[in-house]
């Protein structure tokens, strides 16, 4: 944002702590929200573009903020940002939360060897011809009717251990259940975050809480659909 400075108020839908983006980007993978406020304190008649520069080799201006030729309304911001009341969502009992390790494997340079496909154990040689090069925990999704990786009891809090193993990035989804983010490579987050999506860098690793409060038969995929439909979903089945 040039000539401007956001604030963080919301993500996904979710009240956060106000704060600035890191380096003043804000981050975003596919599904993913952000809810910002921006002091327009610019000369007026000025313009100033926002750029997406999520491919560095490849910029675009997504939009630009433009001022009229009319005198500002107040010579500073008015005071400082409010922060929206915290999310009602259920808070997960990290006490006696189950902890279930979730790995992303697959694609180039991923190291992903062989696959559970329909069953069967799979090279990745033959997954590619198949078009089939992501996985979930060594298991390659067929279609949507693929068994459920996770069953649990409704009510019950659960922690995912997430670790993208790949050299690419994944929005991943899990339906039904928003998120609560603890820790990103061991680091816990310096305040309350809840996602449906959470983006994970190749490498990286994340750790999830929920409360298992939706009864049914629910997917976590990558929200990217080609990685969706080449392999890396699942199902969490509650109750």
């Amino acid at each position: 944002f040039s000539a401007h400075a956001p604030w963080i108020i919301a993500l996904d839908g979710q009240a956060v702590t106000p704060h600035r983006p890191e380096g003043g980007r804000v981050v975003l993978g596919p599904s993913m929200r952000a809810d910002l406020v921006l002091d327009c304190t610019a000369a007026p008649g000025s313009q100033h573009p926002v750029r997406d520069s999520a491919y560095p080799r490849t910029p675009f201006e997504l939009t630009a903020l433009r001022y009229g030729p009319e005198a500002p309304l107040r010579d500073s911001p008015p005071g400082p940002v409010p922060a929206l009341p915290a999310p009602d969502l259920p808070e997960p009992d990290l006490a006696r939360a189950a902890h279930h390790a979730l790995v992303l494997e697959g694609g180039a340079m991923g190291g992903l060897r062989e696959a559970l496909f329909h069953g069967e154990r799979r090279g990745i040689r033959e997954l590619a011809r198949l078009g089939k090069v992501w996985a979930l925990n060594g298991v390659v999704a067929a279609d949507h009717a693929v068994e459920p990786w996770l069953r649990v009891a409704t009510g019950s809090s659960h922690v995912l251990e997430v670790e993208n193993r790949t050299a690419f990035p994944h929005p991943l989804h899990l339906h039904g259940h928003p998120v609560k983010v603890l820790a990103r490579d061991g680091v816990a987050s310096p305040f309350p975050v809840w996602r449906d999506s959470v983006l994970l860098m190749p490498r990286e690793r994340v750790d999830l809480a929920f409360v298992a409060d939706n009864p049914g038969l629910w997917m976590i995929h990558c929200h990217i659909p080609e990685h969706q439909e080449a392999g890396m979903m699942g199902v969490v089945r509650v109750g």
